[in-house]
């Protein structure tokens, strides 16, 4: 079932609705709200406002660093990417 709902997820290109997938399968509200739920802590979708959309496969997430001069840094896994000060 979980590959269903990713296709129909990435057939509409994350513009998507719960009320719209649940229309889209033979499936019951509480099922799809738990799988949907399963899905975005998998890490595989996001929801965007009232919309879903499949994870972005070059979307990093880490931690913002200040450090005590100012520098703004992002963490990575062990990875320091700098940003610049315009970025702010």
């Amino acid at each position: 079932m979980e590959e269903e709902i990713l296709d129909i997820i990435k057939k509409e290109n994350g513009q998507i609705t719960f009320r719209n997938i649940l229309d889209k399968n033979n499936i019951g509200k509480r099922e799809l709200e738990n799988l949907l739920l399963d899905l975005k802590l998998a890490g595989k979708i996001l929801q965007v406002g009232n919309k879903y959309r499949l994870f972005p496969e070059d979307l990093l997430i880490g931690s913002i660093i200040v450090s005590s001069t100012g520098k703004k840094y992002i963490m990575h896994n062990d990875d320091k990417i700098v940003l610049s000060p315009a970025f702010f």
